[in-house]
């Protein structure tokens, strides 16, 4: 693989995070792939790449997939805002999902994604835990 540096920013390196559990997953070089970065959000107009760039993708991390293979992981959000991630995050055992009485449209869905993003006030109904620590959901 081939990097070609900036004529301004040099090498710019940024950082990426997991879309699950938003832990740093590595860095990105501009110039080993460059095309759709500007259009994308994730540089500027001259091809500086932001300091730390969020998520490039939805690929979920190692630990995060390991999880999923063992659970669906849950994710509270803003009940008017779905975006706004509040900080409550579990992963719970298919099993207990499908006791759970969600419908089973919806049901299917969430256990072949895996990843249940659901409003801070269902997540807190369901009695699921806040400011769990992904390490101990191993």
């Amino acid at each position: 693989m081939s990097i070609y540096l900036h004529r301004e920013h040099g090498v710019n390196a940024a950082v990426f995070n997991c879309y699950i559990c938003g832990e740093s997953q590595g860095v990105i070089l501009p110039g080993a792939k460059v095309q759709g970065f500007k259009e994308a959000g994730l540089a500027d107009s001259s091809g500086k790449m932001n300091k730390n760039i969020g998520c490039i993708d939805k690929e979920p991390c190692f630990n995060c997939k390991e999880i999923m293979r063992q659970g669906i992981i849950f994710i509270s959000t803003k009940d008017d805002d779905r975006e706004y991630r509040t900080g409550g995050w579990c992963a719970v055992k298919e099993e207990a999902v499908r006791r759970m009485g969600i419908p089973a449209k919806i049901l299917e869905r969430i256990c072949t994604k895996r990843v249940c993003f659901i409003q801070d006030s269902v997540y807190d109904d369901m009695g699921l835990p806040r400011n769990v620590s992904i390490n101990n959901l191993k």
